[in-house]
């Protein structure tokens, strides 16, 4: 690793695993076949992308094994990034100042957590953070694309028609090919400002650089919820249904009016907003006024407690009142 440069956490906790970057080779020419036409098992993880009404999914057995998809729906180009050690996948807008650019396995972790690096800069990235912790586009946020976790069941049910990944290409990660380990030092542990998280339960968190705040699972429960508050300056809206195994996040600045209320047995219908508006799970308005619209994605993503704990600095759990 090169010691050269500023980076912006701590340079003796990046973890270099011993081997070359591009050893396990993203996927940067994807294929697909239809949900319909594919025969995973109903409880299958899925990661779920949705750009101008196009929907693509990933399953994570295969993102486990490449960790980076660089792909695009249209003219939005994005990349679909996933840890095998914290079993979390990130969705990013891979357009950089303009130009397009691919995102690499670049064989360093901060705190067990993937770090891919851009090929046309090799800015380092830190996956949970969302951020760039080294290089020329250091300090920068990517813009999240809309991407969720479910499961292969959800998916056949409700979207039979969307594209999932079924083709690969190039170096996975193996037993022989890779030596991915957990760090034999103790790892930081974030400062609190609500009960002790759960370090083997998964909580869906909201993101802002080293800070985060989590919801457990069990707040999507019995039907869909819907949670509105403030976050770092924004007014974001958490949205999940347990039993169908989605929770999705969403900015509401200058979108969705009025109060927020939960859509029971409409899914994948989940919400209203106060002028009427009716959107589903990707935060499309499905009807209403504004019918065609969309809401933009928050930075969230599924992770287990002890994942929380150890990457951000500061950590919120969510009570519901």
């Amino acid at each position: 690793a090169d010691t050269n440069g500023y980076w912006l956490v701590p340079f003796d906790e990046i973890l270099y695993w011993g081997d070359a970057p591009d050893r396990i080779q993203s996927i940067d020419e994807p294929l697909f076949e239809l949900v319909s036409e594919s025969h995973w098992k109903q409880d299958d993880r899925m990661l779920v992308s949705h750009c101008n009404g196009h929907i693509k999914a990933y399953p994570v057995a295969i993102l486990e094994a490449h960790e980076i998809v660089n792909d695009h729906i249209g003219d939005f180009y994005f990349a679909v990034t996933y840890c095998p050690l914290r079993g979390r996948g990130m969705s990013w807008n891979r357009t950089l100042e303009g130009e397009v650019t691919e995102f690499v396995v670049s064989g360093l972790l901060f705190r067990d957590n993937l770090n891919p690096y851009d090929r046309n800069t090799g800015s380092y990235w830190s996956q949970m953070r969302n951020l760039c912790i080294h290089g020329e586009h250091i300090e920068s946020v990517p813009r999240p694309g809309m991407l969720f976790e479910t499961d292969f069941r959800m998916l056949s049910s409700y979207f039979p028609s969307a594209e999932i990944l079924t083709g690969t290409s190039g170096n996975a990660c193996t037993d022989s090919t890779c030596n991915l380990h957990l760090s034999t030092t103790p790892l930081k542990s974030a400062a609190l400002s609500n009960d002790h998280i759960q370090p083997g339960e998964y909580y869906y968190g909201l993101i802002n650089r080293d800070q985060a705040k989590l919801f457990g699972m069990d707040l999507f429960e019995p039907g869909v919820r819907v949670y509105s508050f403030g976050f770092r300056g924004k007014k974001m809206i958490v949205a999940g249904f347990k039993a169908m195994n989605v929770v999705v996040s969403f900015e509401t600045t200058g979108s969705a009016a009025g109060e927020i209320t939960a859509l029971q047995d409409q899914f994948p219908v989940i919400m209203e907003d106060g002028k009427g508006n009716v959107y589903d799970i990707f935060g499309r308005v499905v009807s209403g006024p504004e019918k065609g619209n969309e809401l933009t994605p928050g930075t969230g993503y599924r992770a287990k407690g002890f994942a929380w704990e150890s990457l951000f600095e500061s950590v919120e759990v969510f009570k519901d009142q």
